[in-house]
């Protein structure tokens, strides 16, 4: 088999694809080897016992997972105790079956004439792959269409074939899926725009020698007017070029998948591929890419609205700080003035002379009422009022962002839209909000007011007919903020700020899977109905329950241990007692006590000396495993992204650079590559002595705890620091 195709599975998937799961279910051992009057029937036709759970078991495994007897390794005892209990043979008979070995052949062939089995051809063959391919349109993981695979070969009655044949099935079906996603890409392109795609893989003089492609993927550096503008800057170049809009026919999922295979990319490999597949890869991207930069640029809307706000409260703090000596002198002055006043009161003295004579005098205590007039601050401390100078330097950023990109609300209309329409609609004309009516282009228009909170109105109002500009625009776009976060505005073109509707089909598409049937939904019809149905069952079901629940019609004896119903019909259960004994939760703490801290990037070296998980995380290009100290580095560019520590940090923890890490991350850490790690190492938990000891068999995960215990060379397990 090619090489290619052997990397869709590991050798530990392949194997758990032809052989029965170990790990079934009671409930899923009932339901797929349970055996209808029909099949006992043609079971029992046969004399000997052996040949009779020899044949039952053929039967059972044709059924699920879909193969002959003779293909499987091992049958799990717990359905071979399952079959031979239903066909009322002894186990120890299936040891004597197939002794003849015609015997198995010749069964074989009377289950395809009694059950309709049949062998998979090339036409089945054919139509799998149909079947296959509109999955394969949604995403390119293998495993899930193996895994549907052969479920309909299972569904189809047909017996399936080796496993690396299905492989090179669904190899093929994604191959053919590429070239029709790269034609679905390309077709509406036009030669205008195909140069254009190529002109970003050059130097651009404009760009101090850097490529346009490049320069798109910057990342925008930290909240400022400056980056707003950077990022403004960049969506607009991916505006410029005019793409015509993705094909309908290709999925959101696989569009992202190829998105993020081209960011990957550097400029000289993209440069190199066929010109279909590079403009199929760079029409993805940007087209990502165009949604990303919108969403960057709200991102730093988000950032800078805060960082104004932000910027009142610190400057009220430094007021606070800066004049705390005054403010203690005003305070006491005004506090021995009004104890004097009280004295007064209470004495029955002439209030003036009394307050002035313990202040020092109306000249003392007239300096302190108008010394505290200019240092006091709102009662609720509110400090919007000290944030005129910072709008001022981002207004002409957040202005270009709300032109630029397009807001909607989702239900109605939104008092920030209008009024920031109305601000854009003053600047063309060079003019700001100063009152709640002004003429524009000779004609009067009223300002909305409906976005003025009881927050910003003594803010933005000066008088009866006067506003504050830069707090009227503040208010909107505090507004606009809001309803981001909300959900009640919504950006054209954003991934992350849509509207609901936009993840949902459109009304033609559902119309037209509901026609062919392509729904693939379990519950069809409308909600009442789907409702009613569930009502009735509930019902039936707690009727017979409540019948169950006592030995005869009339009697109040539980027969369910445990379970009781009272006169309303309502159940009762007894608490449950904890699973894990007092006793083992003592022995788990000694336990921990005695395993020595070491260092977590020790830890997973041994661990991948273990098991080799580490060769499975495969360059995006060559396929190969990283060896030497480049290994190193992809060590602690997963330890970063596991501990979610971030690679520019763990860079300056480390004797590796951002790039080396960077690197690793980007090519060698993908969805599929960290799955055939993880199955590797829930295989080498699966099957590690210590497993069978512990119970760690029912586990899904790899406990490092586990993974780091070497069982042949007497070392101790070992914590992680």
């Amino acid at each position: 088999m090619p090489s290619t195709v052997e990397i869709l599975l590991t050798a530990e998937q392949r194997a758990q694809f032809v052989c029965v799961p170990p790990d079934l279910s009671d409930r899923q051992i009932a339901r797929y080897y349970t055996f209808s009057a029909n099949d006992l029937q043609a079971i029992a036709r046969h004399r000997r016992p052996e040949n009779q759970l020899g044949f039952a078991m053929q039967l059972a495994m044709l059924r699920f997972p879909g193969r002959t007897l003779a293909e499987l390794p091992e049958v799990p005892e717990r359905i071979l105790a399952c079959v031979a209990e239903q066909v009322r043979v002894p186990v120890a008979a299936f040891a004597a079956y197939g002794r003849r070995a015609n015997t198995l052949y010749e069964h074989l062939d009377e289950l395809r004439r009694t059950f309709g089995f049949r062998t998979c051809d090339w036409p089945a063959l054919r139509c799998l792959a149909r079947d296959l391919l509109p999955l394969a349109l949604e995403s390119d993981r293998p495993l899930p269409l193996i895994e549907k695979a052969l479920t309909l070969l299972r569904a189809d009655q047909i017996i399936a074939l080796g496993i690396t044949t299905i492989e090179r099935i669904t190899w093929g079906v994604l191959q053919t899926v590429q070239r029709r996603l790269e034609r679905w890409l390309t077709q509406p392109l036009s030669e205008t725009h195909k140069t254009q795609l190529d002109g970003l893989l050059h130097v651009d003089p404009d760009l101090r020698g850097r490529t346009r492609l490049s320069w798109l993927r910057e990342a925008p550096e930290v909240a400022s007017a400056k980056s707003l503008r950077k990022v403004l800057a960049r969506r607009a170049s991916v505006r410029a070029l005019a793409l015509p809009q993705i094909d309908s026919r290709v999925h959101p999922n696989r569009l992202r998948q190829l998105a993020r295979r081209c960011a990957r990319y550097a400029t000289q490999p993209l440069a190199k591929f066929a010109p279909p597949r590079r403009h199929a890869l760079l029409a993805a991207y940007l087209d990502d890419r165009g949604a990303e930069l919108v969403d960057q640029a709200l991102d730093l809307f988000d950032k800078l609205m805060g960082e104004v706000l932000r910027k009142g409260e610190r400057k009220q703090e430094q007021h606070f700080q800066t004049h705390i000596r005054a403010l203690n002198t005003n305070l006491s002055v005004l506090t021995t003035a009004g104890d004097a006043f009280l004295q007064a009161w209470r004495d029955g003295l002439e209030p003036f002379a009394t307050v002035f004579g313990a202040v020092g005098g109306e000249t003392t205590l007239t300096g302190t009422v108008e010394s505290s007039k200019r240092l006091v601050r709102p009662l609720d401390l509110d400090a919007r009022d000290l944030i005129e100078t910072k709008y001022a330097q981002v207004r002409g950023a957040l202005l270009a962002l709300y032109a630029a990109v397009e807001v909607r609300a989702v239900r109605g209309a939104d008092p920030a839209l209008a009024a920031l329409d109305y601000v854009l609609a003053l600047g063309e004309h060079n003019r700001r909000v100063t009152a709640r009516r002004q003429l524009v282009g000779g004609e009067p228009r009223e300002a909305p007011l409906e976005h003025v909170t009881e927050r910003w109105r003594r803010l933005v109002y000066k008088g009866r007919k006067h506003l504050n500009p830069a707090f009227y625009e503040a208010a909107a776009f505090e507004a606009l903020r809001d309803g981001l976060h909300s959900g009640d505005l919504a950006v054209a073109g954003s991934r992350r700020y849509r509207t609901f509707d936009s993840y949902l089909l459109s009304t033609p598409r559902w119309h037209e899977l509901q026609a062919v049937g392509e729904t693939r939904l379990a519950i069809t019809g409308t909600a009442e109905a789907y409702l009613e149905h569930r009502r009735r069952r509930i019902a039936e079901l707690l009727t017979d329950l409540r019948q169950r629940l006592t030995e005869d019609a009339g009697g109040d004896v539980p027969c369910v241990t445990g379970l009781t119903v009272d006169k309303d019909g309502e159940l009762h259960l007894p608490s449950l007692e904890s699973a894990v004994p007092a006793a083992a939760k003592q022995l788990q703490r000694r336990l921990e006590r005695r395993l020595p801290l070491i260092p977590l990037a020790d830890l997973l070296n041994e661990v991948d000396r273990s098991t080799g998980c580490f060769s499975h995380l495969t360059h995006l290009s060559s396929g190969e495993p990283v060896d030497g100290e480049r290994k190193q580095h992809l060590l602690a560019a997963v330890m970063a992204l596991g501990m979610k520590y971030g690679l520019g940090k763990l860079a300056r923890s480390t004797p590796f650079s951002y790039r080396q890490l960077a690197w690793a991350a980007d090519w060698h850490v993908r969805e599929e590559t960290l799955a055939k790690a993880q199955a590797t190492l829930d295989n080498f938990v699966l099957h590690h002595p210590l497993s069978r000891s512990w119970g760690l068999r029912a586990q899904r995960g790899a406990d490092p705890f586990v993974v780091g215990w070497h069982a042949g060379e007497g070392r101790r397990p070992r914590r992680q620091r």
